[in-house]
């Protein structure tokens, strides 16, 4: 099936995230009982293949009559790095999925019922997200000449971050390198649809005081607002430069998706919180966080993927307490201010986390809301000392690192 071009424009509707892309509503959904079924070992197959020569990338959405006991998708895209992609039953939420994204201009989707062929209107394919902003290229790349550095960290970045931004592997050699390589092992960036547009901003995995690895997320609810669009998110893990002055994409790089299941939303405080349906890969660091005060002076990172771009860290130090600053829909929100001094923050940092080292650990102190159009190094974060007793009980206790 070929999708007509489409007037897409990528004109951000609220401050801080970056649209990708849009939803393509069928005009004539694909009914379940309109594909070629064919009988395989232990039910029935059948493939269905979208074309968009405009998109870099696209997702499937399907809707159920009821969520089935037994089926399995298998996606895959026409680019050379297009991962085949698996999903089952699991990652159907109130009876619709938004499916793994595929890359390229081409998208397959492959589907298996168990058992007997499937009932006329008992599914149907009804959407594509065709998204036209790419991650893996750009050429949007500045000369990094507003700052000096020591030789150990040289600037470097896929082209999509806006400002002079600082790959993570180029803070090789500084103390605090093995704590920032945590911190962005615990970063994802994060893609979901919302109001009939695909975005992009960033989030963090953060453990609990039982150690227990259960996939816990926070970033900003300016992104993610409700459980509508939690549903819909997919997450890319490892998207870092494996070296300084590197444009390559460490190995580990993989999606997962599914959406998460959101516990606490409040956009007062512009926070996020949930877990994801999804376990993330191996490898991941779910990182600790503090709910120690801040103070005047305290030298702090930013872990986050500015513009899509690879993981960048910015360097800084807090300025200013529990500030107001106005939020969406004229909400006051109580911030700290963190100049930065080394690189900064672009729209998609935004529910990126701020760091502070603490005996060579990262500890996670809150989340970009954002900050001032005309200065990218003066940005604003929730305060996680405010944010903790909403989630407490996930969490467990207040720790002081």
């Amino acid at each position: 099936m070929t999708i007509p071009e489409l007037q897409i424009d990528l004109t951000n509707p609220s401050p801080g995230v970056v649209k990708t892309g849009e939803v393509y509503r069928l005009p004539k959904p694909v009914m379940a009982s309109q594909l070629n079924w064919q009988p395989v070992n232990g039910g029935y197959a059948a493939r269905l293949q979208f074309v968009s020569d405009q998109a870099k990338r696209m997702c499937f959405h399907l809707a159920f009559k009821t969520k089935p006991s037994a089926i399995r998708f298998r996606v895959q895209g026409n680019s050379s790095n297009s991962a085949v992609f698996f999903a089952d039953q699991n990652f159907i939420n109130d009876n619709n999925i938004w499916l793994p994204i595929t890359v390229g201009t081409t998208g397959d989707l492959e589907i298996f019922i168990q058992g007997d062929q499937p009932e006329e209107g008992s599914f149907e394919v009804d959407a594509v997200n065709i998204i036209v902003a790419g991650i893996r290229s750009g050429n949007n790349r500045k000369i990094m000449e507003k700052q000096s550095l020591n030789d150990l960290i040289k600037p470097k970045s896929l082209g999509l971050a806006l400002e002079p931004e600082f790959d993570l592997a180029c803070w090789n050699g500084v103390p605090e390198y093995p704590a920032l390589q945590v911190a962005a092992n615990a970063t994802a960036l994060i893609s979901f649809i919302r109001n009939g547009g695909s975005f992009i901003c960033t989030g963090t995995l953060l453990n609990d005081q039982r150690n227990s690895s259960k996939p816990w997320f926070i970033t900003a609810n300016h992104c993610v607002t409700d459980q509508r669009a939690s549903n819909t998110l997919s997450f890319e893990w490892f998207f870092q430069a494996p070296a300084c002055l590197s444009s390559d994409t460490d190995s580990r790089y993989s999606q997962t998706f599914g959406g998460a299941r959101l516990l606490y939303a409040n956009k007062k405080n512009d926070t996020s919180f949930m877990r994801l349906r999804a376990r993330p890969p191996a490898g991941v660091a779910y990182s600790g966080w503090s709910t120690k005060r801040l103070f005047v002076g305290r030298q702090v990172w930013g872990v986050h993927h500015p513009e899509g771009d690879h993981t960048m860290v910015s360097q800084g130090a807090v300025t200013g307490l529990n500030q107001t600053v106005k939020g969406n829909n004229d909400t006051n929100l109580a911030v700290n201010e963190i100049l930065f001094s080394v690189g900064g923050a672009e729209i998609a940092s935004s529910g990126s986390g701020l760091f502070t080292v603490v005996n060579g650990l990262p500890y996670w102190v809150g989340g970009l809301y954002g900050g001032p159009v005309n200065d990218y190094q003066l940005n604003y974060y929730s305060r996680f000392r405010d944010v903790f007793p909403k989630i407490q009980p996930w969490l467990g206790k207040r720790r002081k690192s």
